[in-house]
C-alpha cells in the first residue's frame, strides 16, 4: 500500500523489480497522475540542501518553497532532525 509519495515509490518498485511484489494499492493518486509531475518532484529533491547550518538558514529556505506558510514551514521544519555539530538534517535519506 502506498499514499501519495509512498506510492509513486511502490509503482517504481513493482514496474523495476516485479518479482518482489505481489499487488500495488495505490492511494491520492492514479497510475497515470504520477508521471506528469514525477521530473519536478525529483528536481525538487535534488535540489534540496543536504544540510543547514542551523534554524534561521532551514526557515529562510522552508519561507522561499512555501511561501511562508505557518503550517507549511512546520512540516518543513518537523523533517528535520539536528546533528552532532548542531546543523540541521533530514531526518529521511532524501538520496534513497
Amino acid at each position: 500500500v502506498g499514499h501519495s509519495m509512498g506510492a509513486r515509490v511502490a509503482l517504481v518498485l513493482a514496474a523495476r523489480r516485479p518479482e518482489r511484489v505481489r499487488s500495488v494499492a495505490i492511494v491520492d493518486i492514479g497510475p497515470e497522475q504520477w508521471r506528469a509531475n514525477w521530473t519536478s518532484t525529483w528536481d525538487a529533491l535534488d535540489a534540496m540542501p543536504r544540510r543547514f547550518a542551523g534554524r534561521d538558514e532551514a526557515l529562510a529556505f522552508a519561507g522561499s518553497r512555501t511561501r511562508n506558510s505557518p503550517i507549511g514551514t512546520g512540516m518543513f521544519l518537523a523533517r528535520l532532525r539536528q546533528d552532532a555539530a548542531g546543523g540541521l538534517t533530514w531526518r529521511a535519506d532524501i538520496d534513497a
